[in-house]
């Protein structure tokens, strides 16, 4: 089973969000949740901080999975494949839960649900590795590329509202 898959998207999201972290939190420019008042008292640059400590975990699993996955082959079984999703399945689980419980500054605080959203929607994805026999990876990869996309979207999102560019 050789998966030539969009797991640079998923990579590429969460990094993305991440570095709206980094750059927004090194005095990047000025961006909506620094001009929103927010229920709480941190700082905008804390929120960014904030994105950068839950996403990191997560996006280091995901590299460590995309190296992985690039060298499987037809000779991969579902049971390794599953093995290697396991630790990204359970990073992005945590990220997500610990995103849902930062209060966010209003004008960002959808944009982070919409990408939690689009997270777990990958993290059932890979949950459903162990269930595909080579005759269905097909259509989940095309699946799971689709859903990288909409991943990347959600990404692209936040960095918007952290006032940062595409990357």
């Amino acid at each position: 089973m050789r998966m030539e898959i969009g797991l640079g998207a998923l990579g590429a999201a969460v990094a993305a969000s991440m570095l709206a972290a980094l750059v927004a939190g090194c005095g990047g420019r000025g961006n909506k949740a620094a001009s929103t008042q927010s229920m709480t008292s941190e700082s905008p640059q804390n929120f960014t901080q904030t994105l950068e400590r839950i996403m990191l975990p997560a996006t280091a699993a995901i590299l460590r999975f995309n190296s992985k996955a690039s060298r499987w082959n037809d000779a991969t079984t579902t049971a390794q494949t599953v093995k290697d999703a396991a630790p990204v399945v359970a990073a992005l689980q945590k990220a997500d839960d610990q995103l849902l419980h930062v209060r966010w500054p209003s004008a960002v605080r959808a944009d982070i649900k919409a990408f939690v959203r689009a997270e777990e929607v990958m993290v059932g994805d890979l949950s459903r590795l162990a269930t595909l026999g080579d005759f269905l990876f097909g259509d989940w990869s095309n699946q799971f590329s689709k859903d990288a996309n909409l991943l990347t979207a959600a990404a692209a999102i936040v960095r918007a509202d952290f006032g940062l560019p595409s990357p």
